[in-house]
């Protein structure tokens, strides 16, 4: 083939960038004279986190955008994930091809083995899904259903950190993401029937576009396509949103296809099931017959009880969404170095102030190659005279290492020094208190606290540190007479998707870029061509701190500003004093 650009257009989540770089990579796979680009979409979805997907309308939510994108030809294809694509096509698109299917499946997530049908009303599950609250309710009508929101990580640590009891998620993307909690179980399809299309991805193509669906059809799956089609003729057929309480599923098996389809009200009181098999050509007309029964049984009594004004939703979505471009950062695409997903503490800082934040982290942090140093101390903390953090990253591996032994980290009685105000929030956070914090967030200034306020010679100190530290608290704190005792508590690695960021560069896609780490900074300059610095003089900069701001000079990158406190929201702060 001639060489040629294919154009992937996709939302910026971890989960979307995760499902379309799986495209692409199959795309290069099979067409290795092809030149495929990734190109990052905002939705309203992605704005608006504060509301349940069912008060500000699941219709298109997720998907319009970059819907408008592929029309207006600034990309070649959408990439979705089909549970989230309308089972009409607006005018001018087409489905081009149904990727192969992960497990179709709901999964339930915890921190403990438990059963969800045996939960109480002292008991919670999260999810965002009208669909899934309602079989929840179906299977066991004493629990709490609570509304979550946010992207597959930030869920798991919600329930990680005692807001639920379990919450439950599409098991294909959790999978993707290689995501994991203490207990995981694949719920049967018996107590929880998907979503039309879960676990598959669909990928839009404007309509007459033959050349492109060319391109595609290593990726179209045939048998995830019928089914996926037959599941979500049946969602059309019954007039219904991906936001309604309808689940269905489809299988093949000797030429034949077997459909089963479950609508259900809130409370749970009232469900329709029903199913139908016939020949594998025949799904259209099989899905057509099941919706109508479903529909005679009272099913769609039951949908217009709970049906939801998705156009009037996604509009006031809309208008919120508009509103917050008017802010003093108005519109303006900021790159996130740090590794955190689209609705971390970071981006939502930046989005309150009208940017759109762009996550794509140039390195990721992974347990100590080692962790027995880590587990001895945390098994011997209250031996040490001072416990000294200079990470939030610190704080949660030092903390997890303490519970895994069955201690509370808030039961800890040994004195906390942390390096700055945004570690010692996460200290406190995690249920502890810091003793004390310096003026400045730097290591020389956390050791010259210690020798102004204490007397540490013959002390001893434990510093849980990043593999990459540098020596200025351990050597400093020796230097002032204490014994450290200093274990890795993470490692900080080059993350595999950096080279993205360069993209984006090359494209003017970016208008500023955040750094909250030396490494970060580092990590950026190991991955440039000398060509790709001269990019960065047209963008703003920001460091978190002096430590991020001196690992950018020593690459020649320069910094606009650096906040008063390291912290994001002084950091986003800055940013906006500074573009004011």
């Amino acid at each position: 083939m001639t060489k040629r650009t294919l154009r992937l257009g996709t939302r910026g989540s971890r989960l979307a960038l995760t499902q379309t770089n799986q495209i692409a990579d199959q795309l290069r796979q099979s067409w290795p004279a092809l030149e495929v680009e990734t190109v990052i979409i905002h939705t309203t979805g992605d704005k608006i986190l504060d509301s349940s997907l069912s008060k500000i309308g699941g219709k298109g939510l997720f998907t319009k955008e970059i819907e408008q994108a592929l029309l207006d030809c600034q990309i070649d294809v959408a990439v979705h994930s089909l549970k989230d694509l309308p089972t009409q096509q607006p005018p001018g698109l087409a489905l081009g091809a149904i990727s192969q299917r992960e497990a179709a499946n709901d999964l339930l997530l915890a921190k403990e083995p438990l059963d969800w049908k045996a939960l109480g009303p002292e008991h919670s599950i999260g999810t965002s899904s009208l669909r899934r609250r309602a079989q929840i309710m179906a299977g066991n009508p004493r629990v709490q259903v609570r509304d979550l929101r946010g992207n597959v990580p930030t869920r798991i640590r919600r329930m990680m950190e005692g807001e639920y009891t379990a919450i439950v998620l599409a098991a294909a993307g959790v999978a993707r993401l290689g995501e994991a909690a203490p207990f995981t179980a694949m719920i049967p399809f018996d107590e929880m029937l998907p979503a039309p299309g879960q676990g598959a991805l669909g990928l839009q193509i404007r309509d007459g576009d033959e050349p492109t669906r060319e391109l595609l059809s290593p990726v179209n799956d045939p048998e995830a396509t019928i089914c996926c089609s037959a599941e979500r003729e049946v969602l059309h057929a019954v007039g219904g949103g991906c936001q309604l309480p309808l689940g269905t599923h489809a299988t093949i098996a000797q030429n034949a296809i077997q459909l089963a389809a479950r609508i259900a009200s809130l409370d749970g009181a009232n469900v329709i099931d029903d199913r139908i098999s016939g020949p594998t050509d025949q799904w259209r007309s099989l899905a057509q017959t099941l919706s109508k029964r479903m529909i005679e049984k009272g099913g769609g009594v039951l949908l217009a009880a709970v049906a939801t004004d998705l156009a009037t939703g996604y509009e006031d979505a809309k208008t919120r969404a508009g509103a917050l471009r008017q802010g003093p950062l108005g519109n303006l695409t900021i790159l996130v170095t740090r590794d955190e997903d689209t609705d971390g503490p970071l981006s939502r800082a930046l989005r309150a102030q009208g940017a759109d934040p762009l996550c794509m982290p140039l390195v990721q942090h992974l347990p100590p190659s080692d962790a027995m140093p880590l587990v001895g101390a945390a098994s011997s903390i209250d031996e040490f005279d001072w416990l000294v953090f200079t990470s939030a990253r610190g704080v949660d591996a030092f903390a997890d290492a303490i519970e895994a032994r069955g201690r509370q980290f808030s039961a800890v009685t040994t004195p906390i020094a942390c390096v700055g105000g945004a570690t010692a929030r996460r200290v406190s956070e995690r249920g502890a208190s810091a003793q004390l914090i310096p003026d400045e967030a730097s290591g020389a200034a956390l050791v010259a606290a210690f020798a102004a306020v204490c007397e540490l010679s013959g002390k001893s100190v434990l510093f849980p540190r990043s593999e990459q530290a540098r020596p200025t608290v351990s050597e400093g704190l020796a230097r002032l007479g204490a014994s450290v005792t200093d274990p890795v508590a993470y490692r900080t690695v080059p993350h595999p998707a950096a080279g993205s960021i360069v993209t984006e560069l090359r494209a003017g896609r970016v208008h500023g870029i955040l750094f909250t780490s030396a490494s970060a900074a580092e990590a950026l300059a190991g991955i440039l061509a000398e060509p790709d610095f001269q990019l960065l003089k047209s963008l703003t900069i920001g460091a978190i701190g002096e430590v991020t701001a001196a690992a950018l000079r020593e690459h020649g990158i320069n910094t606009n500003f650096i906040p008063p406190e390291s912290s994001f929201e002084s950091l986003v702060e800055a940013l906006v004093k500074h573009h004011s």
